[in-house]
């Protein structure tokens, strides 16, 4: 079965995680649903919209508040960052903060939802444990801060393969994070579980170079492989449905789910709401 159906509207979006069965939805574990419904109406983000964004400096956030102030529902945006990103936009706003102390300063602006795309790598981390206090210390610590200032939904960019569990230095932060995320109790919760992301860096890396490499090799089968690289912009399109759409408890896009949500441009029919709800993979 293709991942596109004849709507044309993505469907793997997932309900809860293979780590949180007990409190999963109706439905047997690990299932995909293929049929979704019919007749519902176009969601449009709605008006006067604010969005706190973590993270904007990266490959992925700086895309993500590219796309956020592109569609005009979202009224404010409000970057936090440790230092100035200098963006000339009317709707932008820059708030620094310390994330070592964040929590311990002033409360965070009030806001519709939280997207956090914080992150770094073991190598610009320097060591395991700095690599720890950025990719789980400030993303829990900004989502602390985000539930204290009245923020119920949160949305966090995690990894492909995430678990606790995980081997991986990397996945295993990433799902120790959605470990925490779940315990704050957000109203609604999204995570998105991208694999290697594709994009545009001050120094190219050996990994994406190699990644692509095969992906071209494999041709058309390629793009059915649950970890194949992803765009960052894609990501972040994805991540915008995310937050747009209206919905209670924990959802997960993992990596092919997150090509189809932003494989939309802003210009294209957006996916609705009631079409993403009827599309989850009850996990």
């Amino acid at each position: 079965m293709s991942a596109y159906q004849a709507t044309g509207f993505p469907t793997r979006i997932a309900m809860g995680s293979p780590d949180d069965r007990a409190s999963a939805g109706p439905g047997p574990a690990g299932a995909r649903t293929d049929t979704p419904s019919r007749g519902a109406r176009k969601y449009v983000a709605p008006p006067g919209g604010v969005a706190l964004v973590a993270g904007g400096s990266g490959l992925v956030g700086s895309a993500l508040l590219s796309e956020l102030l592109l569609r005009p529902g979202w009224t404010k945006v409000i970057a936090v960052a440790r230092r100035p990103l200098r963006w000339p936009h009317r709707r932008l706003e820059e708030l620094v903060v310390d994330f070592d102390t964040l929590g311990e300063q002033r409360p965070l602006p009030r806001a519709d939802v939280a997207i956090c795309c914080v992150g770094t790598t073991l190598r610009e981390a320097g060591s395991r444990e700095r690599f720890a206090a950025v990719d789980r210390g400030a993303v829990a610590r900004f989502a602390q801060a985000a539930k204290a200032g009245g923020i119920s939904r949160f949305v966090v960019v995690a990894a492909h393969g995430a678990s606790p569990r995980a081997l991986s230095l990397r996945r295993r932060v990433k799902g120790l994070v959605e470990q925490d995320l779940r315990a704050m109790g957000f109203a609604s919760l999204g995570i998105a579980r991208p694999s290697l992301l594709l994009g545009a860096r001050p120094e190219p890396r050996r990994d994406e170079n190699t990644a692509l490499f095969l992906s071209g090799l494999l041709g058309p089968l390629g793009r059915l492989m649950p970890g194949r690289p992803i765009e960052a912009r894609v990501v972040a399109r994805a991540l915008v449905k995310l937050a747009e759409d209206r919905w209670e408890g924990v959802r997960i896009a993992d990596n092919l789910a997150l090509h189809e949500l932003g494989s939309w441009s802003i210009d294209e029919e957006r996916a609705n709401r009631e079409i993403l709800r009827a599309s989850l993979r009850v996990a």
